[in-house]
Formats: C-alpha cells, structure tokens, sequence
C-alpha cells in the first residue's frame, strides 16, 4: 500500500489542480459579499448568539479530536471516534 502512496500520476495531479482552481474560484466568488471584517467573522451581524457559540464550541471539540487521536493510537488504547465525555 505504501508503494502506491508514493507513485503520483497524471491524473492526481489533475485532481489536485482541479480541487485547487474549484477552490480558487469559490474564494473569489465569497469575497464579494464580504465588505469589511464584521461580515467576515460575524456574518454581517446576521447570526444568532447561539449559532456562534455553538460553531465555537464544536471546532475547539473537533480540534481535540484530532490532537488527541495519535496519543490513542500511539497508547493501543481505544480507536473509536472522539468522546464528549
């Protein structure tokens, strides 16, 4: 499995160029309805308190995850997915 990891086509490199033009594009396309930072980063002042704090509250859990996974794995110790408690 390994040996094919580490072999790179022409098609992988299409696929990447493609995700980054489709990402590129996506960008470009967003900007124009951000005029300043408060739309950026508060939607325009447009989401609820509650919606905010919650997409905080789930990205920093999310974060913890994927930091704490290689421990787990690293400990033989239980592969499932992260827990809340």
């Amino acid at each position: 499995m390994i040996d094919q990891i580490r072999h790179v086509n022409v098609v992988d490199y299409c696929v990447i160029a493609g995700y980054l033009l489709m990402l590129t594009g996506t960008g470009l396309y967003v900007t124009k309805f951000n005029r300043n930072a408060d739309d950026f980063f508060k939607g325009g002042g447009k989401i609820p308190w509650w919606i905010s704090g919650l997409s905080t509250f789930v990205a920093g859990f999310s974060n913890a995850c994927v930091l704490s996974a290689r421990r787990r794995y690293e400990n033989n110790q239980d592969h499932s997915v992260c827990r809340a408690f």
